[in-house]
């Protein structure tokens, strides 16, 4: 939670500088720490279409990669690990 309340704020703040209808940049703004918080960047982008409307999605997909890219694979979670996952010619999933 914690995580959308900075977001919402942070998006609010500068959509209203930018001029920008400031409950979609709220809305941008969570999306955006959420994909930078948690280092992740496709639920952030399901997250922010779901929620607050589908004709959005190519906005919450700009500033997803945007701030997903701008993390440089850091992550609110320490333990997470990245999980390369290897299919075999006979169609085995082998974990690498």
């Amino acid at each position: 939670m914690p995580l959308c309340v900075i977001g919402a704020t942070f998006g609010s703040y500068f959509g209203n500088l930018l001029g920008l209808p400031v409950p979609f940049s709220a809305a941008l703004g969570i999306a955006a720490v959420f994909a930078s918080g948690t280092n992740t960047l496709v639920a952030p982008i399901f997250f922010g279409t779901e929620l607050f409307h589908g004709h959005y999605a190519r906005y919450f997909a700009i500033v997803c990669a945007l701030s997903f890219y701008c993390n440089h694979n850091r992550s609110i979670y320490e333990k997470t690990t990245k999980i390369k996952i290897m299919i075999t010619v006979s169609g085995r999933v082998n974990q690498c």
